[in-house]
C-alpha cells in the first residue's frame, strides 16, 4: 500500500481497517472476484482530509471514498433452494406397496381381541415363527377390511421394546384410521370402549377425534368432510 503525503500514521490505520472491514462485509454478501481484489489493492491511501471521520465500535461501515469502492461488485445472494439437484425418479420393477407397520404390543392375545373385536379389524395370519436366536414367537398381522397395508402385532422383547409400548410416536398421533361412515364408526368404538382423547370435531380435511389403542398409542378416527 502506498504512501500519500498529508496521510499521517494514524489516518493511515483508521483507513486500513475501515477497508478490510469493507471487505470482509462484501465477502460475507457474496465474495469478490480476483479481478475485484486487484482493484482494491491497487487504491491509494487517501490523504488527510480524504479520511472519513469514523470512530471504532459506530454502527455500519464509514463512508469511504468512491475511488476506495471501484471495481467492488456485490454479488447477488444465492437461493440454497435454487442448487439443489432435481429429484431423481427411482423405478420399481411392478407394484409397489407399504405392506406392514409394527406395533410393539405387551401380549399378542388382548392385542388381536382389541384389533378384530373393538376396531373390527380382519386377522390376516397368526402363525408361529422365531426371532433372530431362535426363539419362539408369533407372526401376527391384522388390517382394516379391504386395505393392503396391515399392522404387525409384535410382543415386546427385552427391557428397550417393552419401553416404548404406546410411545411408539412419542406421544403425538401417530396412526390415522380412514372410515367412511364417521358417525356410525365412531359410536361403534365409544359403546365398545375404546378411550377417546377428544370429542369429535370438524376440520377442513374432514370429522376427527382422537383415541389410544390398547398399547396407549394414540390415532386419529378421520371421516370426510361432510
Amino acid at each position: 500500500m502506498k504512501k500519500r503525503a498529508g496521510a499521517t500514521a494514524a489516518n493511515i490505520d483508521e483507513y486500513g481497517r475501515a477497508k478490510n472491514a469493507m471487505v470482509q462485509k462484501i465477502l460475507a454478501a457474496g465474495g469478490l472476484t480476483d479481478a475485484d481484489r486487484a482493484s482494491i489493492d491497487a487504491n491509494q491511501v487517501p490523504s488527510h482530509a480524504e479520511v472519513p471521520r469514523w470512530q471504532p465500535g459506530s454502527i455500519g461501515l464509514p463512508h469511504l471514498p468512491l475511488r476506495a469502492c471501484r471495481g467492488v461488485k456485490r454479488q447477488p445472494r444465492r437461493d440454497a433452494s435454487s442448487e439443489r439437484e432435481p429429484a431423481r425418479l427411482i423405478a420399481y420393477a411392478g407394484v409397489v406397496h407399504l405392506g406392514l407397520i409394527a406395533i410393539v404390543v405387551r401380549e399378542y392375545d388382548p392385542a388381536i381381541s382389541f384389533f378384530l373385536d373393538v376396531l373390527g379389524f380382519e386377522l390376516v395370519e397368526d402363525s408361529a415363527a422365531r426371532t433372530n436366536d431362535g426363539r419362539a414367537k408369533r407372526w401376527v398381522v391384522v388390517r382394516p377390511p379391504g386395505a393392503a397395508t396391515g399392522l404387525l402385532l409384535a410382543r415386546a422383547d427385552g427391557e428397550d421394546q417393552a419401553a416404548i409400548v404406546g410411545k411408539q410416536a412419542a406421544g403425538r398421533v401417530g396412526f390415522f384410521l380412514h372410515v367412511e361412515d364417521f358417525d356410525a364408526a365412531y359410536a361403534r368404538m365409544a359403546s365398545a370402549g375404546v378411550q377417546f382423547l377428544t370429542a369429535p370435531r370438524t376440520e377442513a380435511y374432514g370429522h376427527v377425534a382422537v383415541f389410544v389403542d390398547i398399547a396407549g398409542n394414540k390415532w386419529d378416527l378421520i371421516g370426510p368432510a361432510s
